[in-house]
């Protein structure tokens, strides 16, 4: 999932859709594919919540010499507004963004770009605003489905159904909740409240 969030990240930062929908269109203008195209070098990346993904997300990031920065339940930062000209990626939930909000930052030019991964409602009608929106990168719900992926999730689950019925202990990084507590990396990731 976080190398998605980092292919979008690229893709909105070095205007990679739009440049690729010229060529697919016969055109192939330089000036036209780069007058929306920078360096993610030097930028200011930040994550709300610094999880296994989110720190997986900053540290792919971190060669290209950015400006990394978090906040989560467990560090307090004032994150304040966003600044003119950013770019959002969200593979969280669609619903923490509201959906016409975005729409209008991205034709306002608050918002220089928007990634997303999750939707609200998902599946997406046809009629979603975010499928016509300026300036996104929007995928089917596909960043935790790679072909890779899965084949960690079945060997995980088998490791976790082995452990359990041979009553060894579950990694911690498998483990969401025990003993009715959060346990585990849901312990860090979640909250009872």
């Amino acid at each position: 999932m976080s190398e998605h969030v980092v292919m979008m990240i690229l893709s909105l930062v070095r205007n990679y859709l739009p440049a690729h929908q010229r060529v697919l269109d016969g055109g192939g203008n330089i000036a036209d594919c780069v007058a929306r195209s920078y360096d993610l070098e030097a930028m200011d990346v930040g994550t709300v919540a610094a999880g296994r993904i989110g720190t997986a997300v900053l540290r792919r990031l971190k060669p290209f010499d950015v400006r990394v920065h978090y906040t989560d339940r467990h560090r307090s930062r004032r994150s304040g507004q966003i600044k003119r000209g950013a770019y959002l990626v969200n593979t969280a939930r669609g619903k923490i963004c509201d959906r016409d909000a975005v729409v209008r930052a991205l034709e306002s030019g608050q918002l220089a770009g928007y990634a997303g991964d999750v939707w609200f409602p998902q599946p997406a009608p046809q009629v979603h605003r975010w499928r016509t929106m300026p300036h996104h990168g929007m995928t089917p719900h596909t960043s935790g489905t790679s072909l890779s992926a899965q084949a960690r999730y079945a060997a995980g689950t088998r490791e976790i159904l082995e452990c359990y019925f041979a009553g060894h202990p579950i990694r911690d990084e498998y483990l969401i909740v025990e003993g009715g507590s959060l346990a585990g990396t849901g312990k860090h990731s979640y909250s009872s409240k």
